[in-house]
């Protein structure tokens, strides 16, 4: 079931990990395993897919499908590391 409250917190973690990649693109398999040791329960498909959607709808993330028909890669943006530093910034 999707929890509302707890968009926000997905969409800064999704942030949180992809600013930590550096740049580098990071498949969505390995993203949705990493949330799911840092949030509990983990993310269901949907909350992920939805929270994925908002933030590229933001421009704060890119979507990058892989040619041959894998899985969808995923890095941060410079409008999405801003988003960041505004929620963390003292």
């Amino acid at each position: 079931m999707r929890n509302p409250h707890r968009e926000p917190q997905l969409r800064l973690e999704i942030l949180a990990i992809l600013d930590a990649c550096q740049g580098y693109l990071l498949p969505q398999t390995t993203l949705r395993n990493h949330l799911g040791l840092l949030l509990a329960p983990a993310p269901e498909e949907a909350e992920l897919a939805a929270a994925l959607q908002a933030l590229a709808g933001q421009s704060a993330i890119l979507a990058l499908p892989s040619a041959l028909g894998g899985e969808t890669r995923w890095k941060i943006t410079d409008q999405g590391r801003g988003l960041l530093l505004e929620h963390f910034r003292p």
